[in-house]
């Protein structure tokens, strides 16, 4: 037996504290930063009040654009955000979470007062663009922040909690361009950056990002705040599993009482061609590539001038309130059942119900609903379709995306790793949003919702080829998706590939 290893006889420890309380503390921490995820739905949900404003031949601001003009403006920040991705890859791991989620604070700030003060287009899409600097910043280090300090028990709800907030400040940002003008909406939200920068200097850094630093005082103090503020007695175990993690992670690669791959030990830059390293990243570029291109991401950004091509029977504003909050519920539907459903099976039936959404509405545009042509629910038929497709979407794809990056990439190389998902998203994310006016011109609105039913379609196949992660440790889902072994969700110990 190796030496190394927390022991499993748990006799001698304290008993633990209530689960509430653990919990609790989890969540104080996580709220904090779900700030940052609330003020990126409000960045993603700004281009839905700001095209329909600045395009308007009534406009009465001096700002006034072309839809082609509108759609780059829009898409901007999307085509950026990979640069801050990189910058954070490069600086995530010398400065820790903590540091990195409060120093861009700062320039999101700037963002918002440059987006108020905009006299020009250039100024406008300057702003944009350092949005999306801004935003690469904010993705990764909150993800990996949430994945870290999180117990198996609830890191999937508390993952799936963070799609909830953005969803959440798409809301909050259509709603207030529902009331006042999207400078006003520019200078309102700046003021949510500013609370962030002091909230979280009151939460601990990751243990795991301070044991990987050599700090273990540090790390056993900040897991004492997360497991309840209790004593380091309470926290023993899972303290000394930690630092047997960072240990063998700092040595070479995750060691296992067998070795799943041996090339997979070797080091420098070689570790990042090994299938160990490439398997999980390649699985969450597949991931997301269906995410951005089922549609949602598409409808999102023009969900105002899609419902009044759409002549929905209440007015746009309006319409894309309903359709926020229930892609709210759609978030609340994911954190309350995804413990007891797990990921992949809710991954499976959000995938098929989007599916079918959009072939309902392809077949409605389509003319093949004759046959309530004359009823009250013809007129409200788009209007519902795209309602139940924001629902679906945010009950599984979204917050499933998003939970499977923050728990399949392996522990060395995550920094790197989860930068790179995160550029590739939002690659992806600028060509679906900028495609979207020529794939409508070309195809039609209805032949576009073919190509995402299609997507979507692909995305149910392509679940058979992801581990389940629901309730299980960080290095067990390591072991499982580099190596194909089977993990013991209570223990330490997996049956690697081979054996």
């Amino acid at each position: 037996m190796d030496q190394n290893k927390p022991s499993q006889d748990t006799s001698k420890i304290t008993p633990k504290v209530t689960a509430c309380r653990r919990i609790l503390s989890q969540v104080t921490a996580t709220s904090v930063v779900i700030l940052l995820y609330l003020s990126l739905g409000m960045v993603i949900g700004f281009p839905a009040i700001l095209i329909p404003a600045v395009t308007n031949d009534d406009n009465a601001d001096n700002l006034h654009l072309t839809m082609a003009q509108a759609s780059w403006c829009a898409s901007l920040s999307f085509i950026f955000q990979p640069v801050g991705g990189i910058m954070t890859g490069l600086c995530l791991q010398s400065l820790g979470c903590k540091a990195v989620m409060i120093l861009l604070n700062i320039p999101h700030i700037v963002c918002w007062l440059m987006t108020y003060y905009a006299s020009s287009i250039y100024t406008l899409c300057f702003a944009q663009a350092f949005f999306g600097c801004v935003l690469g910043l904010i993705e990764v280090p909150g993800l990996r922040y949430v994945s870290e300090i999180s117990e198996p028990s609830v890191r999937g709800i508390i993952i799936s909690s963070t799609s909830f907030f953005v969803s959440v400040g798409y809301l909050i940002m259509i709603f207030i361009g529902s009331l006042t003008d999207w400078r006003n909406a520019a200078a309102i939200s700046a003021s949510l950056p500013l609370l962030c920068i002091i909230l979280l200097i009151l939460i601990p850094e990751s243990p795991m990002w301070l044991m990987s630093k050599g700090r273990s005082e540090d790390a056993l103090r900040s897991l004492q705040w997360l497991r309840g503020w209790t004593s380091a007695q309470m926290v023993h175990e899972e303290f000394q599993r930690i630092k047997f993690y960072s240990k063998n992670k700092t040595q070479k690669f995750l060691k296992t009482d067998h070795s799943c791959d041996s090339r997979s030990g070797s080091g420098g830059l070689s570790y990042f061609m090994t299938s160990a390293f490439l398997k999980p990243l390649s699985k969450c570029c597949i991931l997301f590539a269906i995410f951005d291109f089922g549609g949602m991401i598409s409808f999102r950004s023009y969900l105002v001038k899609i419902l009044q091509d759409l002549h929905s029977p209440v007015s746009s504003k309006w319409s894309s309130l309903w359709v926020a909050l229930f892609g709210i519920l759609g978030n609340v539907g994911c954190m309350l059942f995804i413990k007891k459903v797990k990921k992949k099976p809710m991954l499976r039936i959000s995938l098929l119900c989007c599916t079918l959404c959009l072939i309902f509405l392809t077949m409605f545009l389509l003319g093949y609903m004759r046959v309530i042509a004359d009823s009250a629910f013809h007129h409200w038929c788009p209007l519902i379709m795209i309602v139940a497709l924001f629902f679906f979407y945010n009950l599984g794809i979204h917050p499933i995306a998003w939970a499977f990056l923050g728990e399949i990439l392996p522990y060395r190389g995550r920094g790197p790793a989860t930068s790179f998902v995160v550029c590739s998203h939002n690659l992806f994310t600028f060509v679906s949003v900028k495609t979207f006016p020529n794939l409508t011109q070309w195809l039609g609105l209805e032949g576009a919702l073919l190509v995402y039913a299609g997507v979507c379609l692909c995305g149910i196949l392509f679940t058979y080829f992801l581990p389940e992660t629901e309730g299980k440790h960080l290095s067990d889902i390591e072991i499982e998706v580099a190596c194909g072994g089977k993990t013991n969700e209570d223990g330490l110990k997996a049956t690697p590939c081979g054996s």
